[in-house]
């Protein structure tokens, strides 16, 4: 599988000198996703925020794309929360929250985001 390779190079990294960039978080929090390992990519954002890749719009949208797994209100929260923070939001950042908001099963958070949408395509 993938995703361990993923884990163990981004362990393996702070063994050595080279530090993991916005590349190499973006790739893991995918992972993380792709395999419902919440807790990993919890982690993965707390070294995001220590290094200074928060800013970064293809990791928040993954980040984005994380929180809603827990389900319910409490991940849709947890979503919403970064993508608040986020400062670039892209037609692909809006359509992964309201991916959230279908995933936590968050009807009128739903709405409320397609609502407030600045531009759709055909997936939005």
């Amino acid at each position: 599988m993938l995703l361990p390779r993923r884990i163990s190079f981004l362990s393996s990294s702070y063994v050595y000198v080279s530090s993991p960039d916005s590349f190499t978080y973006s790739s893991v929090l995918s992972g993380c996703v792709r395999s419902d390992l919440v807790r990993a990519g919890e982690q993965v954002h707390g070294r995001v925020l220590s290094n200074g890749y928060c800013s970064n719009v293809f990791v928040q949208t993954n980040l984005v794309n994380l929180y809603p797994i827990l389900g319910g209100e409490c991940g849709f929260a947890s979503g919403c929360k970064v993508f608040e923070e986020m400062s670039d939001r892209t037609i692909v950042s809006w359509n992964s929250l309201l991916n959230g908001c279908v995933r936590s099963d968050v009807v009128d958070g739903a709405w409320r985001v397609s609502d407030s949408m600045p531009e759709r395509n055909v997936v939005s």
